[in-house]
């Protein structure tokens, strides 16, 4: 058991080792699988994989609408249904997000000539047979919408330069209005044409919602209270902002860390913990961001994934297209991947990923700014390998590490029967042994302390049937 454990950690080890000194950086490799284009200067902005998993795709087009696609052979994704923005009174479809049978999406363009604001929610129980259960707009809001996030009884709908709109969808056929919130546009620079403070990206935790500004940075805003929404707290990456004009634009949350798509300077990482007060711990930068014209630059985040149990990050990258990164130390993130030819007019603009397949929205964008793009329409791409990929095929049983990243002791809570004997081993990623325990509780503690930093790889056996790996990180 102890041998056959240690060639595989070896493996995994070598793979990581090589990520992270940079000789073997694409551990996660991209193969085309297919795709659908839209003829005209027509583009996607968003698509999404069923979170059911179900066999089915759905996509935000801007000018063609809301579009359903059938995926079960997926090399040949089919169009089933198509809502056209006449359905929502000639409002685009923006963005879309999934939250049970609905999918909400957000109402108004706000590239180029902004329409006003609106939401509209899909009953996809059926997703052979999609339907529009009420839509919601509002000429008081007139800068567009980039996004709808629902969250129990209330949605949250970016209007842009108007702020987030909350509203009430305790009833799915019957959107009503709560209330509106436009954190403050002056801070931290006085807004100029170009550098607007927008509601773009956000995501909730909890009692917060965490909203990318935009030129306004990352703004932490109290939700508790749906009628008075209230900023609690702010956050810029000054070094970021001494050399080019931020733009915030998406978001998502990884245990206490925010990962931000900063337009074309990559990725901010933020500690979160105290959301009064969040701290920058990181930043990717994979086009040495400065001060010059934004347009031409070969990327631009907009939009983020995480897969693996949040060990992988996946970015959108406008001309580079996707970029994978390793989160298992969530400040320390390692490039692992990426699909992209640069100068190949094929632009990114969002990405979902399933545990198989990664779904590019691409984007038609003829006027050549921010980046030149002649191909709009959805591309599928399958994916493989990356960290944790031999232990997922290795067992499907996880274990409770924590505090992982670690400085001093590691707690690792096996998730199998307690009471039963377990026996801990763990490996550097060399496959070197480095400790090995027997527990009678199944929970293990470790002294880290006198470890070198790095990451560590364990192994938990008790039987053939129920062996559990996982990964720590000393810091």
């Amino acid at each position: 058991m102890k041998s056959s454990f240690l060639s595989l950690a070896l493996i995994l080890g070598l793979m990581l080792s090589f990520s992270s000194n940079g000789q073997n950086p694409d551990t996660i490799h991209f193969n085309y699988v297919s795709e659908h284009e839209y003829t005209w200067t027509y583009s996607c902005y968003e698509a999404l994989f069923d979170a059911q998993e179900r066999p089915y795709l759905y996509t935000a087009n801007n000018e063609l609408g809301f579009i359903v696609y059938d995926i079960s052979n997926i090399n040949n994704p089919t169009p089933v249904d198509t809502f056209l923005p006449a359905v929502f009174d000639g409002l685009k479809v923006s963005n879309i997000s999934q939250n049970g049978d609905c999918i909400y999406a957000s109402l108004g363009g706000f590239q180029g000539i902004a329409q006003r604001a609106g939401m509209a929610i899909f009953d996809i129980s059926d997703p052979a047979n999609v339907s529009v259960s009420d839509t919601w707009d509002s000429t008081v809001f007139n800068q567009g919408a980039a996004i709808a996030i629902a969250d129990g009884d209330y949605a949250f709908l970016g209007g842009m330069e108007k702020g987030v709109i909350v509203l009430d969808v305790s009833d799915k056929n019957d959107i009503k209005y709560v209330s509106d919130y436009a954190p403050d546009p002056n801070w931290p620079h006085i807004p100029g044409i170009f550098s607007t403070p927008n509601a773009r990206g956000m995501t909730i935790k909890g009692d917060y919602l965490y909203l990318c500004y935009d030129a306004g940075a990352l703004r932490v805003i109290d939700i508790s209270d749906k009628q008075n929404l209230n900023e609690v707290g702010r956050y810029i990456n000054w070094m970021l902002d001494s050399v080019a004009q931020p733009a915030y634009n998406n978001v998502v949350l990884v245990d206490d860390y925010a990962y931000i798509a900063v337009d074309y300077c990559g990725v901010d990482i933020v500690d979160i913990s105290n959301p009064a007060n969040p701290q920058n711990v990181g930043w990717l930068d994979p086009w040495d961001c400065e001060n010059t014209p934004w347009d031409g630059a070969p990327g631009h985040t907009n939009q983020l994934r995480t897969h693996r149990n949040n060990s992988i990050l996946f970015v959108s990258g406008a001309d580079t297209e996707i970029i994978a990164y390793d989160i298992t130390d969530r400040v320390n993130p390692v490039q692992i991947g990426t699909y992209h030819a640069i100068l190949d007019s094929n632009v990114t603009w969002s990405i979902d990923v399933n545990d198989s397949y990664a779904v590019l929205a691409q984007v038609d964008n003829p006027i050549g700014v921010p980046y030149d793009s002649d191909w709009g329409g959805i591309r599928i791409l399958q994916w493989n390998g990356g960290p944790t990929s031999i232990v997922d095929n290795a067992s499907k049983q996880e274990s409770a590490v924590y505090p992982n990243p670690a400085s001093e002791t590691v707690f690792i809570d096996s998730k199998n029967e307690h009471g039963k004997q377990r026996e801990l081993l763990v490996v550097d990623i060399t496959g070197r042994s480095i400790s090995s325990q027997v527990s009678n509780d199944g929970i293990f503690e470790l002294n880290v302390s006198k470890l070198v930093p790095g990451i560590y790889i364990y192994h938990i056996s008790g039987s053939a049937e129920n062996r559990e790996f996982g990964r720590f990180v000393v810091r």
